[in-house]
């Protein structure tokens, strides 16, 4: 049986997809049911009605953000107009874990599979990242997120976090081959000049850890010269 106490980041749904349906259909809210709706229209082809339902939503959370934005690459798909960036935002969500963004991940999968017509197994089990002191008796912390921008970005590189006293985070940033280009300190609020570390136009994943939370978050960074 699952808690009824979790909210959205339930300890009891982090090592299977399995319950996922039936543990949001208990706790849909209004988005969440548009967003639902929105999906069986994308399913049925009916991309105008789709896209009428997408409008109508205002993400409250984590869980109805990725929802949105991952039916969006799916829209994007059926209208002809998915690009290299979007496959790679797509392959990010599908490695994402449930447990934090919800519906959106097995959706993500489903549609990786379809587009690439292929039948990848995704590991069901959460990263390591997400915080490891959860109690089934207390809800759990919102997951850290991070917004990035301007990005797309050719200078300088801003942060905000959704938690007030997290300022700086330790960075990392990997070429989408998985070599190290910069390894230091991003503080937020002051920037970081991506025009000095040796970056060429493309996508990268940028990495964040916390002194503060143990939690890691991994990022698409896209970098235009």
């Amino acid at each position: 049986m699952i808690n009824q106490q979790c909210g959205y980041y339930c300890p009891d749904i982090r090592y299977s997809s399995i319950v996922l349906d039936s543990f949001y259909v208990t706790r849909e809210s209004e988005n969440v049911g548009i967003l639902r709706e929105m999906n069986q229209k994308l399913d049925e082809h009916l991309l105008d009605d789709a896209e009428a339902l997408r409008n109508q939503v205002i993400p409250n959370n984590l869980v109805e953000l990725a929802y949105r934005e991952v039916l969006d690459l799916q829209l994007k798909y059926e209208r002809g107009l998915f690009t290299s960036v979007d496959s790679t935002d797509l392959h990010l969500w599908a490695e994402s874990c449930f447990y934090v963004y919800g519906k959106a991940v097995p959706v993500a999968q489903s549609l990786y599979n379809l587009i690439y017509r292929t039948t990848i197994f995704f590991p069901e089990d959460c990263p390591s990242y997400l915080p490891r002191s959860v109690s089934i008796n207390k809800p759990a912390k919102e997951p850290l997120d991070v917004l990035l921008y301007p990005n797309p970005n050719s200078n300088l590189l801003y942060g905000r976090v959704n938690e007030e006293n997290i300022h700086a985070a330790h960075c990392i940033i990997r070429s989408v081959e998985g070599k190290v280009i910069y390894s230091g300190n991003f503080h937020f609020s002051r920037g970081l000049n991506l025009e000095n570390i040796g970056l060429v136009s493309g996508v990268y994943a940028l990495e964040l850890s916390f002194e503060e939370r143990d939690e890691r978050i991994i990022k698409k960074l896209v970098f235009v010269k």
